[in-house]
């Protein structure tokens, strides 16, 4: 609605995560690890997106996509650096309260 390239920017990052976390399914190795990292780079890039809408103001309350998109982070974090996902963000998001 404000800002068209934005918007864009969102949906394209959000849709790369997704597309290559299914990608990584279908490789192994260090395959596999590389698509699941750009998965956490392109999920980084739909937090950037948001924090850039709610700094113009675009966006009020995003708290529950937020959640989401923490818990997806965590996820592609244990996905490409192993089982300390869990504990590394949950003790984030105890400090960002």
């Amino acid at each position: 609605k404000h800002d068209a390239t934005l918007a864009k920017q969102l949906v394209d990052a959000a849709s790369s995560t997704v597309q290559n976390l299914a990608e990584g399914m279908g490789h192994r190795g260090g395959n596999r690890r590389l698509k699941w990292e750009i998965a956490f780079g392109e999920a980084n890039e739909v937090k950037g997106s948001l924090d850039l809408a709610r700094a113009w103001g675009y966006v009020l309350d995003d708290q529950c996509v937020r959640a989401k998109l923490q818990r997806l982070l965590a996820l592609c974090w244990g996905l490409t650096k192993g089982g300390t996902a869990r504990a590394r963000s949950t003790r984030s998001e105890s400090q960002n309260r």
